[in-house]
């Protein structure tokens, strides 16, 4: 079976959404009870299986305290590197 590589900006995003997340000190379970979002599901898009939703990107920058403008111009700067 062909399985294409994401994306380097959801990659990028979800490089980002991993470090907030880290340095936030918040564990994934933690951000599944906060957003709804399912472990499997995050794992996934964690993981570059399957790009971010805008809604999630959204409900985690809220978590982090990031505003998600930000959080999406460091995924562009780091996607452009």
């Amino acid at each position: 079976m062909f399985c294409m590589e994401p994306p380097k900006l959801s990659r990028a995003v979800a490089g980002i959404v991993q470090k907030a997340l880290d340095d936030a000190n918040i564990s994934l379970r933690e951000v599944c009870r906060q957003t709804g979002i399912s472990p499997t599901t995050l794992h996934a898009r964690l993981k570059g299986y399957r790009p971010f939703q805008l809604d999630e990107i959204e409900l985690i920058a809220q978590l982090v305290d990031i505003d998600v403008a930000e959080l999406m111009r460091l995924a562009v700067t780091s996607a452009a590197a």
